[in-house]
Order: C-alpha cells, then structure tokens, then sequence
C-alpha cells in the first residue's frame, strides 16, 4: 500500500490523496483512482488528521505530527523545524510543496 497523489499512478490497495494543484482540483480523478483500485480516499479539504487517525491509529499511535498554518512563512518554518530536529537526531519527516523529505532522501512531489 502506498500513498499517492496521482491518480495515473494508482495501484491496487494504494491510498489516493487529491490535491488541489494550479488549473486542476484533484476531486476530479477520484473516480479514476477508484477504478484503478485505490483502497483509500484522504480528502485534504475535510480533516485529513481525523480521517488518518480513524483509517490508520494503529500506524500513527507513535508519531508527533506537527502542523503549521497561517499566510506567510509555513515552508519555511516547516523546513527550520524539520532541520532543527534532524540535528538533535531525531527521526523526522518534512512535506511540502519542496517535496517529501525522510532521513537522507528527498522525493519529488507531483502536485505542483
């Protein structure tokens, strides 16, 4: 099972997050994902913390997630955070429109 924000790229049992993105809403490839077997659908735009928790507590029962709103400045924060606690050694994760941050790998994102 993986995560994923591109409905083209759905396999069997793979959990699809729609993202809003310049000139598309995700909601749209739903119905795509769906019928390329995608097992879960996390809706962002409702409460993605509730419906993780929900579908996955017995994954998350260890992990701090951290979230940080507001106008201005939240990759940035996002990222000093991220940095300040990879220096204390602690294991951590960073996503943002940057990409996907984990230990020593960055992955690129395809909602931009």
């Amino acid at each position: 099972m993986n995560i994923k924000t591109n409905s083209k790229l759905i396999n069997e049992g793979d959990i699809f997050i729609p993202i809003k993105g310049i000139n598309k809403d995700g909601h749209d490839y739903i119905d795509e994902a769906l019928e390329k077997g995608a097992k879960y659908i996390i809706d962002c735009s409702k409460d993605f913390l509730y419906t993780l928790l929900l579908n996955f507590s017995d994954i998350f029962n260890d992990i701090t997630i951290i979230g940080i709103t507001g106008t201005n400045g939240k990759t940035t924060s996002c990222f000093m955070t991220y940095e300040l606690l990879k220096s204390f050694n602690i294991k951590c994760a960073y996503i943002s429109t940057l990409g996907f941050y984990i230990e020593d790998e960055i992955k690129d994102l395809d909602n931009i």
